[in-house]
């Protein structure tokens, strides 16, 4: 097999988009940050749970996509895969406008304030 077989069949089995992995990491990086400071800020608590459920959303979503009858087919575009694709492109605008507001109480255990200066 040849190295560019090899790269191939990488990136077709991979499930996972850049902005998953992206989207994953920050959810990992502040679920840490959250479970180390839990004694310093009681809010934090209330953020974990969203923290979870978005990291297994993105997961799940990322898997859905490459299960048959959800993935993309050139022949015969399903209405569920154009549905997916486009919850999946907008998914990241809409967490944006969530992580600004869980991102206060994280704030607080680092740099001492109880918000963000320029909200």
């Amino acid at each position: 097999m040849t190295d560019t077989s090899i790269t191939a069949n990488r990136k077709t089995s991979f499930f996972l988009s850049a902005i998953d992995l992206i989207t994953l990491i920050f959810c990992g990086w502040i679920l840490l940050y959250m479970c180390f400071g839990i004694t310093r800020s009681p809010e934090v608590i209330k953020h974990i749970p969203v923290y979870l459920a978005i990291f297994v959303g993105v997961l799940f979503l990322a898997w859905l996509q490459k299960q048959p009858g959800w993935s993309y087919d050139p022949q015969n575009p399903s209405k569920r895969y154009q549905i997916l694709s486009f919850f999946r492109g907008l998914y990241p605008v809409l967490l944006l406008l969530i992580f600004i507001l869980p991102a206060m109480p994280s704030t607080a255990l680092f740099f001492g304030i109880g918000s963000i200066p320029f909200l």
